[in-house]
């Protein structure tokens, strides 16, 4: 797991409420809220390579609304389900090209402002 700070859940001590933990997996840094030791509701989660992932959190993983900040300055804000594009979003690449449209699985499976 890590090194975490935050409220916990009695018997169990697993991260209950407001938290932090720096990720003995990867060094990144999450500050948020957790349920039965899982990531949940809303949160931000910092990566070594200055990628920056703010919104909602279901089960440990990315679901719901959210903004992805990442490290080669790609922005994509809206819908997130398991850690990746799912639903409408925007999509600002680095070269400052802006693509709005339904992504699935990561992946943009219709344009909507083409």
């Amino acid at each position: 797991m890590g090194v975490y700070t935050g409220q916990v859940k009695a018997p169990t001590s697993n991260p209950h409420g407001m938290g932090y933990l720096i990720s003995k997996k990867d060094g990144s840094l999450y500050e948020g809220y957790w349920k039965d030791g899982k990531q949940h509701e809303f949160g931000r989660q910092i990566f070594l390579n200055g990628t920056v992932y703010l919104g909602k959190y279901f089960d440990s993983t990315w679901s719901g609304n959210g903004k992805l900040t990442m490290a080669n300055g790609e922005k994509y804000t809206g819908k997130f389900r398991n850690n990746m594009y799912n639903g409408k979003g925007t999509l600002i690449k680095s070269n400052g090209s802006m693509v709005v449209g339904i992504f699935k699985n990561g992946t943009l499976t219709q344009a909507l402002n083409q």
